[in-house]
Order: structure tokens, then sequence, then C-alpha cells
């Protein structure tokens, strides 16, 4: 475990490393208004992403138990793929809406293929990864995790290279995430059953509505918001959020990451040890967590405004980010019990009740996030989104421990909130030093 946690930690870190100086580049060369604009466009994608992928894991370990055997799973994993496939074309209509409403002004009808392409295509990686997992096929999970998305990120980098326009990047980024399905498609050849046609996927596609409101209001929780940045604020504002909101997203991924490892191991483990054997496991490891987000965290807000003075360019205009960006880190610190708790949910099958935990913990997050906005200005973007996380996690916890008497995990949480706060101070004298 320890060695696979290593392993999906450093592929996660060496692919957000390369997208993290990628949007860096975005940000240094594009005039702010553009970067405003690939913003909404990225918001966009993820958005498709997380819509083509809502419920395929959670349904799919939910069935697992009736499909032990390799032939069973294979064909669970095909439906699946089709149920996806069907969300994913869903999700491009409701993309040309919003496309059309917000965005159509400053774009184009082959750069929104482009959007859905990526959106659509990371979706099915992700997917293919996550079933992978499942089987604790851990080495075919990472290659697949990796160099799929990778091959996108390079792609977008040479076509905005050569073009320098955000139309480029994201037909770029579809060309190599659609060359990495080809790949996938040979080396998986003869691998997997063919579908059994669309019937079977029409009760999954019920059972996967509670997840569908679930990953939507989540996405409206991250970069969703930008949509609500841009009714609110200026288009540099926009342009300031989706830079501190990518960067933080590295945190979110360092999380995924130890997650990947973690939930499997919790899942299988279910069915031979007591609640109060797993609490005392889980909390060994989200404190672990917590302690590696400080860290990772930390780091970042105290390098970042040497990075960005060395880069120079449309960067200077973002340096004051650390503050923000120390809020936007706070967030995934006392999300911490939100993970904790959601594996209970997860492998007891019980989406709906999870769909109701987020669906009101997420209306009143994001109730507060708007409050702290008209309050606090252009801050409550970046309060709002730690209140708005802290509200889901104590909501969530609050059911589970009710339903299945968990240990409070407080020790991660405060783990990286002490290690961030330090970080910022640090920063913060490191700055006063440097204008005297």
């Amino acid at each position: 475990m320890a060695w696979y946690a290593m392993a999906y930690a450093g592929s996660a870190s060496l692919q957000k490393g390369f997208g993290f100086v990628l949007f860096l580049w975005l940000a240094r060369a594009l005039p702010v208004d553009q970067y405003a604009h690939f913003g909404l466009l990225f918001a966009m994608q993820t958005g498709l992403t997380a819509f083509a992928s809502a419920g395929i894991v959670e349904l799919t370990i939910a069935a697992l138990k009736d499909h032990s055997a390799p032939g069973s799973r294979m064909k669970l994993y095909a439906r699946a793929d089709m149920l996806s496939y069907a969300l994913a074309a869903a999700g491009a209509v409701a993309a040309l809406l919003v496309y059309l409403y917000r965005v159509q002004a400053h774009g184009s009808v082959a750069e929104f293929l482009a959007v859905v392409a990526c959106g659509a295509l990371t979706a099915f990686f992700a997917n293919q990864a996550a079933f992978s997992r499942l089987d604790e096929r851990h080495f075919r999970s990472l290659t697949i995790g990796f160099a799929a998305p990778l091959a996108g990120l390079l792609a977008a980098a040479v076509a905005f290279w050569v073009w320098r326009s955000v139309p480029a990047f994201f037909m770029g980024m579809a060309i190599g995430l659609a060359v990495a399905y080809g790949a996938f498609q040979f080396w998986d050849a003869g691998q997997r059953p063919a579908g059994d046609g669309w019937r079977p996927v029409i009760p999954l596609l019920v059972a996967a509505l509670p997840y569908i409101v679930i990953t939507m209001l989540v996405w409206l929780g991250g970069y969703g918001n930008t949509y609500f940045v841009d009714a609110f604020f200026t288009s540099g504002e926009v342009a300031r959020f989706t830079f501190a909101y990518t960067l933080s997203s590295i945190l979110q991924l360092v999380a995924t990451s130890l997650n990947q490892v973690w939930s499997p191991r919790f899942f299988n483990s279910m069915a031979t040890q007591t609640v109060a054997q797993l609490e005392e496991r889980n909390v060994r490891f989200f404190r672990l967590q917590g302690l590696v987000l400080g860290v990772c965290g930390g780091f970042i807000v105290m390098m970042l405004p040497l990075v960005l003075d060395v880069a120079g360019g449309n960067l200077l205009a973002y340096r004051s980010v650390g503050s923000d960006l120390t809020w936007l880190f706070a967030g995934y610190a006392v999300a911490i019990p939100w993970w904790h708790a959601q594996n209970y949910f997860l492998v007891h099958g019980q989406g709906r009740r999870l769909m109701l935990i987020v669906l009101y913990s997420t209306l009143a997050g994001v109730a507060a996030w708007l409050v702290l906005m008209m309050l606090l200005g252009v801050m409550g973007i970046y309060v709002g989104f730690m209140a708005q996380m802290l509200i889901r996690s104590v909501c969530i916890w609050f059911v589970a421990n009710r339903a299945w008497s968990l240990r409070f995990a407080w020790q991660g949480p405060a783990l990286a909130l002490a290690v961030l706060a330090g970080a910022r101070i640090m920063s913060d004298l490191l700055s006063l030093g440097d204008a005297r």
C-alpha cells in the first residue's frame, strides 16, 4: 500500500506539476480578459467531466458483491461505460446552453466542440482508472490515469506554443486525448466484453440520478463557482479566481491520490473488521493525510511569490493571490471529515441518503458563499469556499456518526490548518522583509 500510495502521489504530482506549469504559462502569456475566458471554458470542461462520471464508480462499488467473478465484473464495467456515454451526451447538450448564454460572444463552434471532447474523454479515462483500482490492479490504474491526461496536456502545450490562443489549447488537448483513447482501445482489445445493449443501462441511469445531483452540486461548489464570480465581479476577478483555484486543486489531487489507495482497502475490509477496528485505522490515515496536505499547501504558499517574480509577464497581476490561496487550501483541510464519512455511505450503497446530505449541505454552503461574497466582496469568494466545505463536512459527519458511531478524526484538519497558518505567517514576514 505504501509503495502504491507513493506511486499515485508521484504520478499525480508529475501530472499536476506539468499542468501547474502549463497554467502558469497561460496566465503569463494571456491578457487577463483572455485568461478569464479560459477559466470559463475550463470550468465547463470540468463540469462535463464530472457529469459524465456521475455515479459510475459509486454504482459499480455497490454492485461488486453480486459480480465477484472476473467475467461478471467485466460485464458490469461495460454497462458502466455505456452509462457514461449517455451522460456525456446529455452533458454536452447542457454545456451548449451554458456556452450560448455565458461564453458565445468570445468563442467559436470549434472551440466548444473541443471543450466537449476534452470533458468526455477525461471522464472516460477517469472511469477506466477507477475500475482498475477496484480490482486492485494499481499498475494498470496508474498507467491509464497518468498517461492519458498527460498526453492531452502535452498536446495542448504544443498547440498553444504554436498558435498562442485559448481555442488552440483546447483543440490540442482534444487531439492528445483522442490519440490516447485510440491507444487504449488497441491495448484493451479483446479484454472487454461487448455491451449487452442499452436496456440494462436504463435502470442504472435511474439509480445514478442521486449521484448526478451530488456531482453537479459539488461542481457548483468548485469550478462551477467561476460563473458566479463572472456574474458578480469583473473579468479580472474571474481570472484571479481561476488562477487561485487551479493552484488549489494541487492539494485536492494529493488528497485524492491518498484516498485512491485507502478507499479500496477500506471497502474490502468491511466484511472482516468491526467499525471500531476500521475507525482506528481511519484515524491514523486521515491524520497522515492532514499532515501531507498542510506541508504541500504550506510549501506552495511560501514559494508562490518567488515563482511569480521569476516568471514575470502577466503573472505579476496574480502576485498577491497568496492569502486567497490559503483560504482555498484551508477548505480542503476541513474537507477531511467529508472523505472520512463518505466511504461509509458508498460501501453501504446509500446513494439516496448521501444525495440528501449533499443537497442540503451544498445548498446551505453555496448560500453562505454567496452571502459572504455580498458582505466581504472579493474576499468572500475565498472565505466562502472554506465555509461551504466546512458546512458540508459538519453535516455529513454528524449523520454518519449517528449511523455508525465514527470517531472524529480532528487531528488531520488541525494539523493541516496549523501548518498552513504557519506558512502564511512566514510568507507575510518574508514579504515584509523584502519590502524593507
